[in-house]
C-alpha cells in the first residue's frame, strides 16, 4: 500500500511539474518547449523505471530561441534630377588658314627675287612644286600634319584643276600655295629650247598667271596666290620680271637648295644636302611628284632641321623683316 501511493505521488508529481512547465512557456510567448528526452525511444522506459523505483525524474527543458534578424543596410538615397544642363564635350577644331603676313613690297617696278630670309632667324622653310602628277603629295600633307609643320606648294594651274580636292586642304591646313604659271612653260625659253622653241609674249605670261590664279581661288575659297610667283624651271629675266610684277606678283620664289629629289637623289643625300648642310634662312625645293624620293625623305628632312634647332615656317613667314 505505501508503494502504490509512493509511485502515485511521484507521477502526480511529474505530471504536474510539466503541466506547469508547459502553461509557463505559453504565458511567456515561447515559441517551442521540448524536453530533452523527445525523440528518444527510451524515455518512456525510463520514466516508468523511475516510478517503478520510486525516484523524482526531473526534466530538463530547453528554450528554442527566435533568432534576432540582422538589421538592413539603409538604402543609397535616389538620385534627383537637376536643373542644370548637362554639359556638352567640346570638339576639336579643325586646322584652318593662318593668318598671312604682308609682304615685301617693293615699287621699282620689278618683282624681287628671294632665294632665302634675310632675318637671321633660325628658320627654314620647306617648299614643293606640283605641276605634273598627282604623286605623293597626300603623303606629304600628312607627314607634314603629323609633325605640325606649315609649308608652301608651288602650283600650276593645271595641276590646281586635276587635284582640286588637295589645293583646298592645302589652304585649310594652313599651308602657303603661290603662282607656278599654268602650264609650267618656261617664260624665257632657256631651259626648254630643246623641245619648246620660242619665247612667250607679255601677253602670253599675264593669261598663264591670270588663270592660274582664278581656278585657285575657285577652289580654294577665295584664296590669293598674289604676290608670290615661283617661275618654272626658276628661268628668269629682267622683261620677266617687270611682265609678272604688272600683274600683281612683286615677289619671286626662288630656292636656295634643291634637293634633286626629281633627279633621281637618294634619301640619304637628300637629307645630307638639304638639311644637314642647311643655314638660317634657306628656302628648300623639293617636288610631289612620283619619280621624286621627297616624300620618302620628308620624315627625316623635318627631324634633322628640328634638331639643329631651326624652325619650320612658310615662305612669307620666312620673308617677314
Amino acid at each position: 500500500m505505501t508503494w502504490r501511493r509512493a509511485g502515485f505521488s511521484t507521477t502526480w508529481l511529474v505530471a504536474l511539474l510539466v503541466a506547469i512547465v508547459g502553461l509557463a512557456g505559453c504565458a511567456a510567448g515561447t515559441p517551442g518547449v521540448a524536453h530533452e528526452s523527445a525523440g528518444n525511444p527510451d524515455s518512456g522506459a525510463q520514466v516508468a523505471a523511475a516510478q517503478a523505483q520510486g525516484s523524482t525524474v526531473t526534466a530538463t527543458i530547453r528554450v528554442a530561441r527566435t533568432p534576432t534578424p540582422s538589421p538592413r543596410p539603409p538604402r543609397p538615397p535616389t538620385p534627383r534630377p537637376t536643373d542644370e544642363p548637362t554639359a556638352t564635350p567640346t570638339e576639336t577644331p579643325e586646322p584652318g588658314p593662318t593668318e598671312r603676313p604682308d609682304p615685301p613690297d617693293d615699287e621699282s617696278g620689278f618683282s624681287q627675287v628671294f632665294d632665302r630670309g634675310t632675318s637671321g632667324r633660325d628658320e627654314v622653310a620647306l617648299t614643293f612644286d606640283a605641276g605634273a602628277d598627282r604623286g605623293y603629295a597626300e603623303d606629304i600633307l600628312d607627314t607634314l600634319a603629323e609633325y605640325g609643320v606649315k609649308a608652301s606648294f608651288g602650283i600650276t594651274g593645271h595641276w590646281a584643276d586635276e587635284n582640286p580636292d588637295l589645293v583646298e586642304r592645302m589652304v585649310k591646313e594652313g599651308h602657303m600655295v603661290f603662282n607656278h604659271t599654268w602650264t609650267h612653260r618656261s617664260f624665257t625659253g632657256y631651259s626648254t629650247a630643246d623641245w619648246d622653241e620660242g619665247v612667250l609674249s607679255t601677253e602670253e605670261r599675264s593669261k598663264e598667271l591670270r588663270d592660274t590664279e582664278e581656278i585657285i581661288a575657285e577652289v580654294a575659297d577665295g584664296y590669293e596666290t598674289a604676290p608670290y610667283f615661283r617661275p618654272p624651271y626658276g628661268d628668269l629675266d629682267d622683261s620677266v620680271l617687270a611682265d609678272v610684277a604688272a600683274e600683281g606678283y612683286w615677289v619671286t620664289v626662288m630656292w636656295t637648295c634643291d634637293s634633286f629629289g626629281w633627279n633621281g637623289a637618294s634619301v640619304d643625300q637628300i637629307v645630307e644636302r638639304c638639311g644637314v648642310e642647311a643655314d638660317a634662312g634657306d628656302i628648300v625645293l623639293m617636288h610631289v611628284g612620283a619619280e621624286s624620293l621627297d616624300a620618302e625623305a620628308l620624315p627625316r628632312l623635318i627631324e634633322t632641321l628640328e634638331e639643329a634647332g631651326f624652325d619650320l615656317v612658310t615662305v612669307e613667314e620666312l620673308l617677314q623683316p
